[in-house]
């Protein structure tokens, strides 16, 4: 079927046989961790600055995606770049509160 124009070009709505849905939501839907996130949405799910996951980008320390000039960055590689770098707690039986140390 061909696609119905709404005034612009960019909310041209398509009927497919799997139903219809919108140009920019067609991107966008991918199923489970397979999601492929924008150098922004890296940055906004790690809380961090674009220009922190840029240069985590740059110095390689987690997978990306590249189509052309595009970078995109899978959620599963973020996931585990969190992982290898949690750092566990520390148990409170060796550790002395600063405010006992100061009292001795």
């Amino acid at each position: 079927m061909r696609a119905q124009n709404c005034g612009s070009p960019w909310r041209a709505v398509s009927a497919s046989r799997w139903g219809i849905y919108s140009r920019s939501s067609r991107w966008r839907t991918t199923v489970g961790s397979n999601r492929l996130l924008t150098v922004p949405e890296a940055a906004a799910r790690l809380n961090v600055t674009e220009r922190w996951v840029r240069r985590a980008i740059f110095e390689k320390r987690f997978a990306v995606v590249r189509l052309g000039r595009l970078v995109r960055v899978p959620a599963e590689a973020l996931d585990a770049y969190v992982d290898a770098n949690a750092v566990p707690a520390a148990r409170s039986g060796g550790v002395v509160p600063l405010a006992r140390r100061l009292a001795r």
